[in-house]
């Protein structure tokens, strides 16, 4: 018989007795895959990122429940003098105190509400990839060897990754206060005491290598390449 095959299959599944037959008229199989190919060190940001954003959902409830102690405090309790210290100063410590876990709580629930929804793993590592062919036949192979594209980047972002790939550790400090910035890695200080607006644009820059997984946060104030990072560094270095 010439022309298209039909996918269907006609069979006969036998139940047990030889004189009863249920046939089959088709059967129609769906079992196509999409691979996703990607690095321990991306993974691991992400899956890090994630487990942040769990975190951030419920941080308000610490400082919630601090700050609905001292109130409570504030205005049932009759301070007295202890270990030296007046009723007054007492009083004035709790209100310190509650005024900090009340900045403290707002804070939280600005950060909860950003990180409410959380982000989709799968699409997350989907993004930026490059679609190979269909691998629905035996006969086609998805080469590791093929050259992975460099993602696009800021001049900024771009520069920082070429000078923390010089560094025997591949590390980035970063020194951040409330009014100022320090950025350095290979003995290169990238930015120190910005202006506001310089600032935000190199924080942005630590936030678009990490978001793209080149570097990944390994300390308080420092950042480390990862593999991945290497890569695009080792191609941006020949372009």
């Amino acid at each position: 018989m010439t022309g298209d095959k039909d996918p269907s299959t006609e069979v006969s599944i036998n139940i047990g007795d030889p004189g009863s037959l249920v046939n089959v008229a088709k059967v129609h199989v769906n079992t196509d895959q999409e691979v996703i190919v990607t690095t321990e060190d991306r993974l691991k940001n992400l899956l890090s990122n994630y487990s942040n954003s769990l975190e951030n959902k419920n941080g308000w409830i610490p400082p919630l429940g601090i700050f609905a102690t001292l109130l409570f405090s504030l205005t049932s309790v009759d301070f007295k003098k202890v270990l030296g210290l007046s009723a007054d100063t007492w009083q004035a410590i709790f209100i310190i105190a509650g005024i900090s876990s009340l900045a403290w709580l707002i804070h939280s629930i600005i950060v909860a509400v950003q990180s409410w929804q959380s982000p989709d793993i799968v699409e997350e590592l989907k993004k930026d990839s490059t679609p190979q062919p269909n691998v629905g036949s035996s006969n086609t192979t998805i080469s590791s060897s093929q050259s992975p594209d460099i993602p696009e980047l800021s001049k900024r972002a771009a520069l920082l990754l070429l000078e923390a790939n010089k560094d025997m550790e591949g590390q980035i400090k970063v020194v951040e206060s409330l009014d100022s910035l320090e950025v350095e890695t290979h003995s290169r200080r990238f930015v120190s005491q910005p202006d506001p607006l310089t600032r935000e644009r190199w924080i942005e820059v630590i936030k678009e290598l990490q978001n793209k997984f080149l570097i990944e946060k390994t300390g308080d104030m420092t950042y480390s390449v990862t593999a991945e990072g290497y890569v695009v560094a080792d191609l941006l270095s020949k372009k």
